[in-house]
């Protein structure tokens, strides 16, 4: 009998130990289960968080080509603000570029600046923010060179007369007007419109405070290109004529610039020598320089066009063609020209060695100029110095001259 409840006791005992392992084994399936569970929602997290932000970067993928001109500008520090590109305190409006001092607010001043080959070397041209060029009588022209930092200037000249489509040219960016006489045109001009202007011909007093003869023009070139004045001087001329010094309230700039860590790239033709034939005695061509990413000036014929004080050939970053109508006005003894300002026309802006057609619009007389792509959207310029040619829509111009 002891047998018989002895065999029954192992039996239970047997199978009380193998429902034992069996739960104890479930469990240790069921930990682990959770386990993974777990791991699965962590994982859907992460998938949730980056779906919500930037595509990663495949590293199959090509990587454009990083230029000099890209970086740099950049942070190369440890940090990932690599395309931040800090912005100047201070720049000038007619460049765009970076100033000691804050220019934001001060008027610029416009001088008026013989052109005529036996006036050559100019002084102080180089120094131009803004140079306008436009034809006048007999064939020749006259340079019209626009300073935002007029404080600074050395010896500048020589300076020569007026003609009132200069002084629409001075308006586009409400400039101090400077100029040593004028056609009777200018004149009238300057009389009506209440310009404030320095004349170093009809101004008296202030004419000797304002400008002075170099002796040596005089002696070797002539009393008519001899006038100069210097930086010191202009400022002691406007205060002596009280002008207002600082820019227009409502003032708009017609220069608008890219990004500063930009340059322009236009989707244009090639525009590596470009061909302006004022006249035949006055052909200009600004010829691409790879190297600087600049238009290198030269006149009457291939001449380079040097500045007599600094021994630098004139060169910009960005050059506009103004296409307008222009003639010699009835019964004018001396031939002076009307050169329509105002309205709307077509030009040309080339920078980077190509080309592309603008168009431009001028409201009225002393309104600043507006220059557009030819879709209408703001004309974006390199920063950095900018010629103007104001020229007769049927000249027979070149963009891209070659011999």
């Amino acid at each position: 009998m002891r047998k018989v409840v002895s065999k029954y006791v192992s039996i239970l005992i047997i199978f009380l130990l193998f429902t034992a392992i069996v739960i104890l084994a479930c469990g240790c399936d069921k930990k682990d289960n959770e386990g993974n569970d777990s791991d699965s929602a962590i994982e859907a997290d992460y998938k949730s968080e980056a779906d919500t932000s930037e595509k990663p970067i495949d590293i199959n993928e090509t990587t454009p080509e990083t230029t000099e001109e890209d970086t740099m500008s950049a942070d190369t520090g440890d940090n990932n603000n690599a395309d931040v590109v800090t912005t100047p305190e201070y720049v000038n409006s007619l460049t765009g570029l970076p100033t000691e001092t804050d220019l934001s607010r001060q008027r610029p001043v416009s001088i008026m600046i013989n052109n005529l080959q036996k006036s050559a070397p100019q002084m102080g041209i180089a120094s131009a923010d803004i140079l306008y060029e436009c034809l006048t009588e007999g064939g020749i022209t006259r340079l019209l060179m626009v300073v935002h930092d007029y404080e600074k200037l050395n010896v500048v000249g020589s300076i020569r007369s007026s003609r009132d489509y200069f002084i629409d040219f001075s308006q586009n960016h409400d400039a101090i007007y400077i100029h040593a006489g004028g056609s009777v045109y200018a004149y009238s001009e300057l009389s009506q419109r209440d310009i404030d202007n320095l004349d170093g011909v009809l101004m008296g007093a202030i004419s000797s405070v304002m400008f002075y003869r170099d002796e040596e023009r005089k002696k070797t070139m002539g009393y008519e290109h001899s006038m100069m004045t210097t930086g010191e001087r202009i400022v002691a001329g406007i205060q002596k004529k009280q002008y207002r010094t600082t820019i227009s309230e409502n003032f708009k700039n017609p220069m608008q610039f890219v990004d500063f860590d930009k340059r322009v790239a236009l989707n244009g033709n090639a525009s590596l020598n470009i061909r302006l034939p004022y006249s035949k005695g006055q052909v200009v061509d600004l010829v691409y320089d790879k190297d600087t990413d600049k238009y290198r000036r030269h006149q009457f014929g291939g001449v380079p066009h040097i500045d007599g004080g600094t021994g630098e050939q004139l060169a910009f970053d960005n050059v506009i063609i103004i296409l307008t109508d222009m003639w010699v006005i009835e019964g004018d003894k001396n031939y002076c020209l009307e050169v329509i300002t105002t309205g709307e026309g077509k030009g040309y802006y080339a920078a980077g060695g190509k080309y592309i057609p603008i168009k431009w619009s001028k409201s009225k007389v002393d309104a600043p100029i507006v220059f557009t792509n030819s879709d209408g959207t703001p004309l974006l310029l390199n920063r950095g110095k900018t010629f103007i040619s104001v020229i007769d829509k049927d000249t027979k111009y070149n963009m891209n001259y070659s011999d």
